[in-house]
């Protein structure tokens, strides 16, 4: 081969290694700027994302204090003699929840060293989460034991506890009901009436309350009697318990006392200090007030808690129980529900459908 020849070959190769570089370029240039346009849409979806959840925050603001300027004005314009007895403000609301929790915190966090038997531990939460999570899988456990005791049943009847503990006002209710819409005629009451007492309020039997504001009324009316009762203090200023409806809630209360404290005693050695047994009264005794509110407020206000492996999403209704809202507006799979959120759902008189998120509930999510 020729000088000219291996030359030609040379610069041939020279200039095939300068297209392949060339090519090269261009596709790293083209990857690079997709990954880029890649992460320009996706921080314009987030802050698109933003944007619509503080414009519906602020919608569901507008509309609180537009529903607290309806209630001012009503209030304003009524007679003396049809001022509703108890005006529970959404504020007032969550006061008495975040006292609640403050309770629960305090008794969870003062707990001596915890040890965890797998049979409270039904669903293997701490074989996967490992050491450090014991305080939050108690605490998780006592807002449970509270939800069960006292608010299992919707529009403050969950607070007489349950099985058929508030028989009397349960009767009361129904013939409430007949005499408002008639006698049922549904299977569920043919079989009521073969068998007597018929237990327990039954969800389907709520429905003046979704649909009446009469309904509400009269509900709202019953439990601030029932709150009266039940709150009246003695002398020497403690819960005096006497009988009737009062007797019901102070038995409930007691059962949900002890029935925690069982548990507290199983996982600390069978050892609880006085001063959490006194704040495990105390809280007892803001949950069992607080269930009764709910009846007495005239909308309906409910705890929501989603179950292990729902999809929850972050900063609406609730938020991650360690990280708070940081990862707020991303959809993240629950690990363990630890707090409810607490909810009004209309006012109980125009408005019986629009949902309100009065304070957010918490969750530990799945890889967290």
């Amino acid at each position: 081969m020729g000088l000219k020849q291996q030359v030609a070959l040379v610069r041939a190769e020279q200039q095939q290694q300068e297209d392949k570089h060339q090519v090269d370029l261009q596709r790293r240039t083209d990857e690079l700027m997709a990954t880029f346009q890649a992460r320009m849409n996706e921080a314009d979806a987030k802050m698109a994302a933003l944007a619509t959840e503080r414009d519906r925050q602020a919608a569901a603001e507008r509309d609180q204090f537009a529903r607290r300027i309806a209630d001012l004005e009503r209030v304003l314009m009524e007679k003396p003699g049809d001022f509703d007895l108890r005006l529970v403000s959404d504020g007032s609301l969550r006061e008495e929840y975040r006292s609640l929790k403050r309770s629960v915190d305090t008794i969870t966090f003062n707990l001596g060293p915890i040890t965890i038997d797998r049979n409270i531990d039904a669903t293997s939460f701490l074989e996967r989460e490992g050491k450090g999570q014991e305080r939050l899988f108690v605490k998780a456990l006592v807002w449970a034991m509270i939800l069960d005791g006292f608010f299992s049943v919707p529009y403050g009847f969950g607070a007489l506890g349950p099985g058929n503990q508030g028989g009397p006002l349960f009767d009361l209710y129904r013939s409430w009901k007949t005499m408002l819409e008639g006698e049922g005629d549904g299977e569920q009451d043919a079989k009521s009436d073969e068998t007597g007492p018929r237990g327990p309020l039954e969800q389907h039997e709520f429905g003046p309350f979704y649909r009446d504001r009469y309904a509400n009324s009269w509900r709202s009316a019953t439990f601030q009697s029932i709150l009266s009762a039940a709150t009246a203090r003695d002398a020497d200023g403690n819960i005096a318990v006497t009988t009737g409806i009062a007797k019901v809630v102070h038995n409930n209360r007691q059962r949900v006392q002890d029935n925690t404290l069982a548990m507290l005693k199983s996982v600390c050695s069978n050892h609880v200090s006085e001063e959490i047994q006194e704040e495990l009264a105390a809280a007892m005794l803001r949950a069992s007030e607080l269930s009764i509110i709910f009846g007495a407020h005239r909308a309906n206000v409910c705890f929501g808690i989603p179950k292990r492996g729902d999809a929850v999403e972050i900063g609406r209704e609730f938020v991650d129980c360690q990280d708070g809202d940081v990862n707020r507006v991303t959809t993240k799979t629950v690990e363990l529900p630890v707090l409810p959120a607490l909810f009004t759902i209309g006012d109980g008189k125009n408005d019986l459908t629009s949902v309100f998120c009065v304070e957010q509930g918490e969750i530990l999510p799945v890889g967290h």
